[in-house]
């Protein structure tokens, strides 16, 4: 993705590009023929999974620079930042869709999932931080690909 960014200026070597084409093209493959075997499939769930890859691999790419221009940054604060910047966008869309309030009103009638959700932080937490340790190690281009490639696991496991 970073090839796309102007204001990165980016140049992969090209069994990047075909690594990244032969994902997308697996990821394709493996979408529709998910959409003639599931009975429940959604259009719309292809697209929010499209952008969530998309945002996944600018996210990736503008992490390193941020790295390269300021070597004081810390990972705490990078996932800081990152998590608080996501934050505005994730309220409006639930607000507007009302999954805030069926939330809301869901973890009130199940106390239990709080818990839930204390543990999935907390998992997360240890994701993003492998994350922005490949960053830091690979480089941006490496941990989309390894981004990607586990999201695809997930789903196939699904």
């Amino acid at each position: 993705m970073g090839a796309f960014v102007p204001c990165l200026k980016r140049k992969y070597p090209f069994h990047e590009y075909i690594s990244t084409l032969l994902i997308v093209v697996g990821l394709i493959l493996f979408t529709l023929a998910d959409a003639q075997t599931s009975p429940n499939f959604s259009i719309i769930g292809v697209i929010m999974i499209s952008d969530a890859l998309v945002m996944d691999a600018f996210l990736d790419n503008f992490q390193e620079v941020i790295f390269t221009m300021n070597l004081e940054t810390t990972q705490m604060e990078m996932l800081f930042c990152s998590t608080i910047v996501g934050i505005p966008f994730l309220l409006v869309l639930m607000v507007l869709t009302g999954e805030l309030f069926k939330a809301w009103s869901s973890c009130s009638q199940h106390p239990y999932i709080y818990g839930v959700l204390v543990f999935e932080a907390m998992a997360t937490f240890i994701g993003q931080v492998s994350v922005l340790f490949l960053i830091a190690i690979f480089g941006a281009a490496t941990t989309a690909m390894i981004t990607t490639a586990r999201k695809a696991v997930t789903l196939l496991l699904s």
